[in-house]
């Protein structure tokens, strides 16, 4: 009996239909992650348009920002650059630029708020925000490589 299950299995796993199967769920892995890299993403936007929107709710700015803040598409790309099986250094790397680039756009959140508080219009006030965010952007990554910091 053990014979005939080893033969039974030995058919089964070296069938070309049951490689054809492992790579379709190869394949069928692989979609499912790219399309749930698209889809939380909305899927979080959608929610804080929802609380922000519904005005009962005392704490809603605090918990749209924190739904916000949470570095969803981060955490996500280095899941596929590790499943992509990238090395522990360049997941590293990866994740210390990430960590510059959010201390830099930090500059963001400090001057747009400020600028409409002077009574900039919306469209100005977000312009002038995002200019000073990428002058920063290029002023340190322009200093960091003069220091010999390889980053970016």
């Amino acid at each position: 009996q053990q014979k005939l299950q080893a033969q039974i299995q030995y058919k089964y796993y070296s069938s070309p239909s049951f490689y054809f199967f492992l790579n379709c769920l190869c394949k069928l892995q692989k979609i499912m992650f790219e399309a749930i890299k698209f889809i939380l993403p909305a899927i979080i936007i959608f929610i804080v348009g929802k609380i922000l929107d519904q005005e009962s709710i005392k704490n809603n700015v605090v918990i749209a920002s924190i739904l916000v803040s949470i570095p969803i598409m981060s955490i996500t790309t280095i899941i596929y650059y590790h499943m992509g099986n990238a090395t522990n250094q360049k997941i590293i790397d990866y994740s210390y630029n990430i960590a510059l680039i959010t201390l830099l756009s930090l500059s963001f959140f400090i001057v747009f708020p400020y600028l409409l508080k002077k009574n900039f219009s919306f469209m100005i006030s977000m312009g002038i925000a995002l200019i000073i965010m990428f002058f920063l952007f290029t002023v340190s990554i322009a200093l960091f490589k003069k220091l010999g910091i390889d980053v970016l």
